[in-house]
C-alpha cells in the first residue's frame, strides 16, 4: 500500500507507539506526496489519526520558524515546513503544507505512469519550450522528490544527533 517507506515497519511502529518512526514515516509520505494528490500522505494521516491520535501534539510555534508569502514558496521551505511539521507533530501544520506542497510541484504534471498506475523508467527530464520559444530542461519529479527526501534526511539526522547528545549528557 505504502512507497514511501516498508508498511511492516509502520504497522509495527503503532503497536509500539514508536512516535519518532511515525513520525518519519509520516514526513516521507508527504516528501513522496507533496501534492496529496496520490493518497499516500493522507491515508497515512488517517491512520495516526484513528490508531494513535496521542502522537499529534499543541501547535508550538518557534522563532526560528518563517512564514512566507505564496510568492516565495519553493521546495526549501517546503522542506522547513516539514522538518517543523516532524519537530513539533501538530495537526495545525498540515493544512499549509498541503498549500505550499501543492503549489511548489503545481507545475510539474503528472507523468503518465502516474495517472494510468503503469510504470515508467525515464529518469531523464523532458524539454519543455518557453514563451521565447527556446527549449530548456526542467525537473523530473523524481530528482524533485529525490532532492526533498534528502532535505528530509538532514533533518532526521539532526533530530536523532539531538537526541543522542542529549541522553548521552544526562
Amino acid at each position: 500500500m505504502f512507497t514511501s517507506f516498508d508498511e511492516n515497519v509502520f504497522r509495527k511502529a503503532i503497536a509500539e507507539k514508536d512516535f519518532l518512526r511515525l513520525k518519519i514515516n509520516t514526513v516521507s509520505a508527504m516528501s513522496y506526496d507533496p501534492t496529496f494528490e496520490k493518497g499516500e500522505a493522507n491515508a497515512v494521516l488517517e491512520i495516526l489519526k484513528k490508531e494513535v491520535p496521542e502522537i499529534f501534539e499543541e501547535y508550538d510555534e518557534k522563532d526560528y520558524e518563517e512564514r512566507l508569502e505564496p510568492e516565495k514558496w519553493d521546495e526549501r521551505y517546503f522542506s522547513k515546513l516539514l522538518y517543523w511539521f516532524q519537530k513539533n507533530f501538530a495537526e495545525e501544520r498540515i493544512p499549509l503544507i498541503k498549500k505550499v506542497g501543492k503549489k511548489v510541484n503545481a507545475s510539474t504534471p503528472k507523468a503518465p505512469a502516474e495517472r494510468t498506475g503503469t510504470q515508467l523508467n525515464s529518469g531523464s527530464a523532458s524539454p519543455k519550450t518557453n514563451v521565447k520559444g527556446n527549449a530548456n530542461f526542467t525537473q523530473a519529479p523524481e530528482k524533485k522528490n529525490a532532492m526533498t527526501g534528502m532535505f528530509i534526511v538532514a533533518g532526521v539526522v539532526v533530530l536523532v544527533l539531538t537526541v543522542l547528545v542529549k541522553l548521552l549528557s544526562k
